[in-house]
């Protein structure tokens, strides 16, 4: 496996998951995913500690808090993980190795082999797009077993404009504007599976405390290691699916509350 030297960090991502944390849970929070990153994969609690100079005390409760928040993960050779390095590591991964094949191909296929116009920001950014099509059309099915989290209006109306123009390319060239279909839309069903599971711990983590949460953040990484819903145990599918239900309604509880409406 190659070294990564680089991976994307988002500063709006990072500030709304760390603004519960103390100073001292923020300063091991990033020590933590900065040494994930370069070694590539889960550290020991000692190595962590080597970089994290001062007290033994602070230091071991900004890791139990961290491990109880599921910032951080025990994993089963007593070392600690952390879920989004996890992705990011493996999206550098990917980059590099599609650089490797192109090189060997001799470089990128000239832009002229297709006329269909490029949609505007980076490739993660276009992924994102084709995340949020893929889960509006899941919602559609219930049983399908994937939870329902909608998008709000502000996150429809940034992409509308985007998503509708590459609908429109797509049907217009059909599939063979995707050099890879089956690989894309594995890329695409992968990263609707990993939101849903985000947005299922950070329910757990607003709504429950001590074991039930506990049994929550398990669940969820039991999932996350199964890598889709079709490779999760059935009894794990059942639990994420019942947490998702109380969350979708908790959301209309909220908005019913919100807008004046009152329950019949």
């Amino acid at each position: 496996m190659a070294r990564v030297r680089r991976v994307d960090f988002y500063p709006d991502d990072w500030i709304a998951g760390t603004g519960d944390l103390s100073i001292d849970e923020r300063g091991v929070y990033i020590t933590a995913c900065a040494l994930i990153y370069s070694r590539g994969g889960p550290i020991t609690r000692d190595h962590l500690k080597r970089q994290c100079p001062g007290h033994a005390r602070p230091f071991n409760r900004a890791i139990e808090r961290l491990v109880t928040l599921c910032k951080l993960i025990d994993i089963e050779d007593g070392k600690l993980s952390q879920n989004r390095c996890e992705t990011e590591l493996k999206h550098a991964q990917n980059r590099i190795e599609t650089s490797r094949e192109n090189g060997q191909k001799g470089g990128r296929v000239s832009s002229k082999n297709s006329d269909v116009t490029k949609p505007g920001g980076s490739s993660r950014a276009r992924e994102g797009v084709a995340s949020t099509i893929t889960t509006n059309s899941k919602r559609e099915n219930e049983d399908g077993g994937l939870g329902r989290s909608a998008p709000s209006a502000k996150d429809v109306a940034a992409v509308d404009q985007a998503v509708a123009q590459v609908i429109v390319a797509l049907k217009r060239r059909g599939k063979s504007s995707i050099r890879d279909p089956e690989a894309y839309g594995a890329a695409v069903d992968a990263t609707v599976w990993d939101a849903w599971l985000n947005n299922i711990a950070r329910y757990a983590m607003r709504a429950f405390k001590g074991q039930a949460m506990t049994e929550a953040c398990e669940a969820v990484e039991e999932a996350r290691r199964a890598g889709s819903r079709e490779a999760t145990a059935p009894h794990i599918r059942k639990l994420l699916n019942d947490l998702d239900r109380l969350d979708r309604a908790q959301r209309i509880e909220n908005r019913r509350g919100v807008g004046g409406v009152q329950s019949s």
